[in-house]
């Protein structure tokens, strides 16, 4: 038995990111708040990347284990996201919850990003992520698909697999075009009523 999940369960592991979205958009005067609400929707858009991630390296690994086994590259190549995102999800953690404790939360202006040492490495796993997730695994697992001649496993094999993951792209393909529309949307509003 594999963990298949349809359109509506994959958007549930969205619910994470969409309540960072709202603590985003909840209007404050107080920088020490604003900062504290930009820090916890950080983290829960962190906390939604590490779920999807894990939920398709799973599909792809349990796949490439079952009819691929001596895949050990592939296996490496979705595994690694989701090494890194639970290192980064811990960062994020000591970042924005245990070390602001021990020090204090910055309540000056907003810091320069920089690309620079560690921050482009986390850009580089990220990259890394997006295109093990988008391409690499569904492409690895529908090419040893068809590479199967009997017509009733192959129907097996993508109804257990390849579709569940293509699913977790689409759905979040559509929620993240669904969610620059409306924080495009808010950001106007916000805007027309500055003024």
């Amino acid at each position: 038995m594999h963990l298949k999940l349809n359109y509506w369960q994959v958007s549930l592991l969205f619910i994470p990111f969409f309540i960072g979205c709202l603590l985003l958009t909840l209007s404050t005067d107080d920088r020490h708040s604003y900062e504290l609400n930009f820090l916890m929707a950080n983290f829960l858009s962190v906390i939604t990347i590490f779920f999807i991630i894990c939920y398709q390296s799973y599909l792809a690994i349990t796949f490439a284990n079952e009819h691929a086994p001596k895949a050990i590259l592939f296996k490496a190549n979705a595994l690694v996201p989701v090494v890194f995102l639970l290192l980064y999800l811990i960062y994020v953690i000591y970042v924005s919850f245990i070390k602001p404790i021990h020090g204090h939360i910055n309540t000056g202006p907003i810091r320069k990003s920089e690309l620079k040492g560690k921050n482009l490495i986390i850009l580089l796993f990220l990259a890394h992520a997006a295109i093990s997730f988008l391409f690499i695994n569904n492409q690895f697992v529908s090419n040893q698909i068809k590479k199967i001649k009997n017509d009733g496993e192959r129907e097996v094999l993508k109804s257990n697999f390849l579709k569940p993951m293509k699913t977790t792209v689409r759905t979040t393909i559509y929620l993240a075009i669904i969610s620059i529309v409306i924080s495009t949307v808010i950001d106007i509003i916000h805007f027309r009523n500055s003024f």
